[in-house]
């Protein structure tokens, strides 16, 4: 519980430090497991996060929520490809295509529509359509006139 309370404070060290004393306590304690997992989630630590998340997945398989923490991480280890794709090829239509529906989903609309005004004028004709309706519903969503 105080490790939840710093998690939420935030303060993260200390946080982190109450649930691995948990885990000392008790090792299969699947809700400190899931707790570390989220929290490195926050941190943006990808690889520890994903370890603890499917460790407690294994302990205690049936959280929902616990699956959508899991499935936030796949989403950013996709996003971040995307990146390393743009990076290496600034031209790379179809990485700036997924990554900008990648943002819509995220709610990041002003990226979202960035990426996919990158992407149109390049998509083949097959992605074209989807492309304008990812564009014209981040716009909606995000309330930003064209």
């Amino acid at each position: 519980k105080a490790g939840m309370y710093y998690f939420q404070k935030p303060d993260p060290g200390i946080a982190e430090r109450f649930f691995k004393m948990a885990l000392d306590i008790k090792p299969n304690y699947v809700s400190a497991i899931s707790a570390l997992g989220s929290l490195y989630l926050s941190l943006g630590d990808l690889d520890r996060a994903e370890k603890e998340l499917r460790r407690a997945q294994e302990l205690s398989p049936l959280n929902p929520d616990r699956l959508l923490e899991v499935m936030k991480v796949y989403l950013l280890r996709c996003m971040e490809a995307c990146k390393r794709s743009i990076r290496l090829d600034t031209a790379n239509s179809l990485a700036h295509y997924v990554l900008g529906k990648l943002f819509a989903v995220q709610k990041d609309y002003p990226n979202a529509i960035r990426e996919l005004e990158l992407a149109l004028p390049f998509v083949k004709e097959d992605l074209k359509k989807e492309t304008e309706t990812f564009l014209a519903l981040s716009r909606k969503l995000g309330g930003i006139a064209k």
